[in-house]
């Protein structure tokens, strides 16, 4: 599958659809990433490899990429990485819960053990 020939609105399908593999997903948000830094290129004057090497030209600052990103990024889009990133650290609590409560069966068993 190219990524780069999708549509948006096909991009933000597959970037949210969970039943696809994670490489596609990874492969579609990094294809909708080179294609906002070329916008963003474009419509500045610098040039994509100053973007991609992170060695912006001296007009363009961090901030100022940034907030461009930001601005030329879809608010559904912005609104998708926010739930996302929600996720993840709803993800991370309940691995954490879930590694404890491992440990305390584990040591559960192991007294269980010494037991017998």
């Amino acid at each position: 599958m190219d990524c780069q020939k999708l549509s948006f609105d096909a991009c933000m399908h597959a970037a949210q659809n969970e039943r696809l593999p994670l490489r596609v997903v990874v492969q579609v948000l990094f294809s909708e990433q080179v294609k906002i830094s070329n916008a963003i290129a474009n419509s500045s004057g610098c040039s994509s490899s100053a973007l991609i090497n992170n060695k912006p030209t001296a007009a363009m600052t961090e901030a100022t990429t940034r907030r461009q990103l930001l601005d030329g990024t879809p608010q559904s889009f912005q609104d998708g990485w926010v739930a996302a990133k929600k996720d993840i650290n709803t993800l991370k609590f309940e691995l954490e819960s879930v590694k404890a409560k491992y440990l305390e069966l584990q040591h559960d068993m192991d007294a269980l053990q010494k037991q017998n």
